[in-house]
């Protein structure tokens, strides 16, 4: 129980600091940015311990798909042209 209890602790923490630090103009523009912290998840389940780097990994992730989101929305807008 108390191993679930501590997940639960680092899984908050590691959310909070993520989100604090997405800003709100990306949050108007992806409503559904805070399904891009599942990374958060992942990473408890794979061992991870420490919620600022949780936090830093989940917000790395978060980066690498939204730009990938903006590169594919560039070639659509190249190729519709």
């Amino acid at each position: 129980m108390a191993e679930v209890a501590r997940k639960v602790e680092s899984y908050n923490l590691a959310y909070q600091l993520a989100w604090k630090h997405i800003s709100d103009d990306e949050k108007r523009k992806q409503p559904n940015i805070a399904r891009l912290l599942n990374s958060i998840r992942r990473q408890l389940s794979e061992g991870a311990t420490e919620p600022v780097f949780i936090a830093s990994e989940a917000l790395a992730d978060v980066g690498e798909r939204l730009d990938r989101e903006s590169d594919d929305e560039f070639q659509d807008a190249i190729i519709s042209s």
